[in-house]
């Protein structure tokens, strides 16, 4: 009978202390939650901006040689989707059906302003700016243009003005890679492509 008192007071003490750390563990979430909307929201300026980037731009944007694909010409393409709270995801890809992709790049931008994104580098800053329907894409102040050749081969680079389209890429030419990193070591040549 001892014993039996025993495991009903212990598992009564055990669900009470599982409850009270639930309990924190919710509010400590929540406290948690609202810090990280608050920092997300500041950018590298210092500005609020996050509210101010017009959802209009989401969408693809293609280089002129798209409009001369049936010919065999290459072309580059910009996908701008959103990611979170002040941040947008770039998505780089390039035509690969007849050659290897010219472009290929993934990662997430930084907004800036209602029509500007920033892509915050090792070698730099690549900045994205949108008027109408064009994109323009530059090396940011201080930044090398090689930043902008880097994620392309043969002479390629992510320089110049992008045009949007309404629809999807030409599904029977883009580079169908999913998802693409370069991470590498500050002061070292070893890189890791995945």
């Amino acid at each position: 009978m001892f014993r039996i008192s025993l495991i009903i007071i212990t598992l009564a003490v055990f669900l009470g202390c599982t409850k009270e750390q639930k309990e924190q563990q919710s509010e400590n979430k929540k406290t948690d939650t609202s810090v990280n909307n608050t920092d997300t929201q500041v950018t590298n300026s210092g500005k609020t901006t996050p509210e101010e980037f017009n959802f209009d731009y989401f969408g693809n944007y293609v280089d002129a040689s798209y409009k001369d694909r049936t010919t065999g010409a290459d072309w580059v393409a910009f996908e701008i989707s959103p990611y979170d709270n002040g941040r947008v995801t770039v998505s780089v890809r390039s035509r690969a059906d007849k050659m290897k992709p010219t472009c290929t790049y993934d990662g997430i931008a930084s907004v800036v302003g209602s029509d500007e994104l920033n892509i915050f580098d090792n070698m730099g800053t690549i900045k994205l700016k949108f008027s109408g329907k064009d994109l323009t894409v530059s090396a940011g102040e201080g930044s090398q243009e090689a930043l902008l050749t880097y994620y392309c081969r043969g002479g390629g680079s992510l320089a110049g003005t992008y045009e949007k389209i309404d629809q999807q890429l030409d599904q029977s030419q883009v580079d169908k890679t999913a998802y693409t990193k370069t991470l590498s070591m500050k002061g070292s040549d070893i890189e890791f492509f995945i």
